[in-house]
């Protein structure tokens, strides 16, 4: 691939305006190059849990579809968006490509994020995430999904205008 297709100005409008707030949650989505992540989606899960563990984010969600990534989380002190998910991309795919008996680069440069605005919009990309191998038809439910982690939803952030799930 030529350098010129990721540097391009798509590429420079994912990095404008980018920010990266401690205490505020985050909503990203990353895709692979064209390689199937379910075979290392628990990989992709463990890193993302270990930087919650590190104490870059406070995890809330992870799905793993064919060729995309979901994550919600809180952005911690001292993080950065890029730094989380440079090191969620780089761990995960040194140890799937070793897993897989590949070379070369596993996910695409760049991510989209959306920075979460209230609780309710929180609880919507939550439920969102959760929900999409149930749009694509894969399972009824989302428990059922294979490649998912999350936690319960924060109680201190539920407002009477959510609709929680359970």
């Amino acid at each position: 691939m030529s350098r010129a297709r990721y540097e391009g100005p798509g590429h420079r409008a994912l990095r404008a305006g980018r920010e990266s707030v401690a205490g505020e949650w985050y909503a990203i989505t990353t895709c692979s190059r064209g390689v199937d992540l379910r075979p290392g989606a628990s990989i992709v899960i463990e890193t993302a849990k270990a930087l919650d563990e590190e104490g870059l984010v406070a995890l809330f969600a992870v799905v793993v579809m064919p060729d995309h990534c979901h994550l919600v989380f809180e952005l911690r002190d001292g993080a950065t968006l890029a730094d989380v998910m440079q090191l969620l991309k780089g761990r995960s795919s040194h140890a799937i490509n070793r897993v897989m008996g590949r070379r070369g680069a596993l996910w695409q440069r760049g991510f989209y994020e959306h920075l979460v605005r209230s609780p309710d919009e929180g609880y919507a990309a939550w439920w969102y995430v959760l929900n999409n191998p149930v749009r694509r038809g894969w399972v009824t439910r989302w428990e059922d999904y294979p490649h998912t982690y999350t936690v319960p939803y924060p109680e201190e952030r539920v407002t009477g205008a959510v609709r929680r799930p359970w």
